[in-house]
């Protein structure tokens, strides 16, 4: 399959299909009386959830790939990528979850937060999660086609 489809797949059925709920969240508060913004949607920190999830299915892929053992080059460009790329995934998982544990149990507390701080965050992450989860749908999809 074609580099450019295979991240156009991912970019569609895990990214945005990933964020559907939000979407679909914020156009059904559209038609209550008082509806919700954008911000207030994300305030909650549904976004990290969607960025540990495909976060993990970053990681997934990597760990899912044959290794070219037989490489004459075992540092070579893609294997230094997929290290960068898969550790930036791990430690992006892992913030989002720390995170998100942290605004859940302030809600759950009904214990005030800052919004604003949790919505750029879920952003900075999420956006993290993206650009290393493009980066290992490339490497991968380098390494699937050796």
């Amino acid at each position: 399959m074609d580099k450019a489809v295979k991240l156009f797949l991912w970019l569609m059925f895990t990214v945005a299909m990933g964020t559907s709920p939000l979407f679909v969240r914020f156009i059904a508060s559209r038609l209550d009386k008082n509806p919700i913004s954008w911000s207030g949607t994300l305030a909650n920190g549904d976004l990290l959830i969607v960025g540990a999830v495909v976060a993990a299915d970053a990681i997934g892929k990597i760990i899912g790939v044959r290794h070219n053992h037989g490489d004459p080059n075992p540092h070579n460009v893609r294997r230094a990528i997929r290290v960068v790329c898969g550790s930036s995934c791990l430690l992006l998982l892992v913030l989002a979850c720390a995170e998100y544990s942290q605004v859940s149990g302030r809600i759950d507390a009904k214990v005030d937060y800052n919004t604003e701080n949790v919505v750029h965050d879920s952003f900075m992450i999420f956006a993290g999660v993206v650009a290393a989860g493009l980066g290992v749908i490339l490497v991968v999809e380098e390494q699937e086609g050796q």
